[in-house]
This record gives C-alpha cells, sequence and structure tokens, in this order.
C-alpha cells in the first residue's frame, strides 16, 4: 500500500513539474515569435510575477506568466517594459502576449 501511495505521489510530483515547465516553454516560445515579427532582439528577460499570480501558485486565480523585458530594433535602439504571457484564466494554454513598453521608451 505505501509503494502505491508513494508512486502515485511521483506521478502527480512529476506531471506538476511537466506542466510547470511546458508553460514557461511555451511562453518562451511567444516572446520569440512576437520579438521575431517585430524584428526585435529580445537581450533580457525576468520573471515579473507577483508573489500570488502566475503558473507557480495554484491557487492563483491569475495564471498569466509576466516578464520584464529588454529588446533592441534593428536600429540599434533599445527598449523595456513589460510582457504579459497567456490570459489570466488558461495562463499559457492561450499563447497571447500583451507587452507594454515603459513610458520613457516611447
Amino acid at each position: 500500500m505505501i509503494v502505491v501511495i508513494c508512486l502515485l505521489f511521483a506521478l502527480v510530483g512529476g506531471a506538476g513539474l511537466v506542466m510547470y515547465r511546458w508553460q514557461y516553454q511555451t511562453a518562451q516560445r511567444v516572446l520569440q515569435e512576437w520579438a521575431a515579427q517585430r524584428r526585435l532582439i529580445v537581450l533580457e528577460k525576468n520573471i515579473a510575477n507577483d508573489s500570488y499570480t502566475g503558473p507557480g501558485n495554484r491557487s492563483a486565480s491569475n495564471k498569466q506568466i509576466i516578464y520584464r523585458i529588454r529588446v533592441r530594433d534593428d536600429q540599434g535602439r533599445e527598449r523595456s517594459g513589460l510582457a504579459t504571457i497567456g490570459s489570466k484564466v488558461m495562463g499559457t494554454l492561450e499563447p497571447i502576449i500583451d507587452v507594454q513598453f515603459d513610458p520613457q521608451d516611447k
């Protein structure tokens, strides 16, 4: 019986880890596709989710992944801002992106 419980625990934990990694890989792909469509190079990206949001918090109502990004265009200008990936409810299962550049970069 204990072996079965341990196996179930390992399977559930493993499935959770796979889903967590998949969400961040999807967010990375969506960000790179967005940048390529606009001829931008992503120089930096850092996770910017609040403590109680994002895929890492299973009880959070907001499942989006938020990155603080810095990009460079083909003319060498650099801009930074926030990239919000996924929908609030579905997270990265809905591969959408909204980028808000910092005001001084407009």
